[in-house]
């Protein structure tokens, strides 16, 4: 279980529909993806944390989603790289 109150089975269903729905996508990008369209982050050091996942790997996987229009970059700490991000779907 994650350190963010989530219910766990919805969770995991969402990120199996957009692995399914886009297999390009690593599976931390579409967990990324689904924690963000459940509303549970809206930045990268809040899931890295809550999921127990290293911030440099959430960081690559933010730009996957990035890269493949899932997510906008809203705001970037220099100093600490904490990205916040919006769905953009």
């Amino acid at each position: 279980m994650t350190a963010i109150d989530v219910d766990e089975a919805a969770y995991l269903a969402l990120v199996e529909r957009i692995a399914d729905r886009d297999p390009s996508l690593s599976a931390l990008a579409a967990g990324l993806l689904a924690a963000a369209q459940m509303g549970l982050v809206k930045d990268s050091r809040s899931f890295a944390q809550g999921f127990d996942v290293a911030h440099a790997l959430v960081l690559r996987a933010l730009t996957e989603l990035v890269a493949a229009g899932r997510i906008a970059i809203v705001q970037r700490d220099a100093r600490s790289q904490r990205t916040i991000f919006a769905v953009t779907e």
